[in-house]
């Protein structure tokens, strides 16, 4: 169980240095949110496991922890990146 710890604490790092890149790239970081509910939305098709044993912080955790991250330690900007022409081109190869 001590090995989850780190494992836990190893993805919340990732997910904070996740969200400063996208915010000094100029992006709004709350399209990690939406990310993580896209995530939690496909999780929710799994089986359900013990969340005791799982390496890995829960997805509700992990979208209040970002939402907490973006309140407290981001600073107000009011322009972000959304999107950009190559974004678009690349989501319509997908259609």
């Amino acid at each position: 169980m001590g090995m989850f710890k780190f494992s836990r604490s190893a993805v919340n790092e990732a997910d904070l240095l996740g969200l400063q890149y996208l915010f000094k790239a100029g992006y709004d970081p709350q399209a990690a949110v939406g990310l993580l509910r896209k995530l939690g939305a496909l999780e929710g098709t799994r089986p359900k496991q013990n969340t005791v044993f799982s390496s890995h912080p829960s997805v509700t955790e992990r979208i209040e922890l970002t939402e907490k991250h973006i309140r407290l330690v981001l600073r107000v900007r009011a322009n972000h990146v959304v999107n950009t022409p190559e974004f678009e081109d690349i989501k319509d190869r997908g259609k």
